[in-house]
């Protein structure tokens, strides 16, 4: 993944996980961990799937800066499917926590 923030250039991708389900349209248990500068963002979210592509809100999530201060995060991730046999998956976020923000692109599979 790419992306930068208030911690800089740069985005460190550490996890990454979401349950898509198409029969019902639900996106659950969707999770992203990265780091930006001195910034651990751990966000989770839920949302819909509509054909191959997802949008979901953060439900809950912190920015945990390296000076010390916690923040709660709030943010979109919006994406779809990837590959022949939509063994990947891809898209974009945008989180804010306190006064810092990171945003950024990713491919997970």
């Amino acid at each position: 993944g790419t992306g930068a923030g208030s911690g800089g250039a740069g985005v460190t991708f550490s996890f990454f996980r979401a349950d898509l389900d198409f029969a019902n349209g639900n996106l659950s248990n969707g999770q992203m961990i990265l780091t930006n500068g001195g910034n651990l963002w751990d966000a989770q979210f839920t949302g819909v799937v509509n054909g191959p592509t997802f949008s979901a809100n953060l439900t809950a999530g912190s920015n945990v800066n390296a000076s010390g201060p916690i923040f709660p995060a709030a943010g979109r991730v919006t994406g779809g499917v990837t590959g022949p046999n939509a063994e990947g998956i891809g898209g974009v976020f945008d989180f804010t926590g306190g006064p810092e923000f990171v945003s950024g692109a990713f491919i997970a599979q």
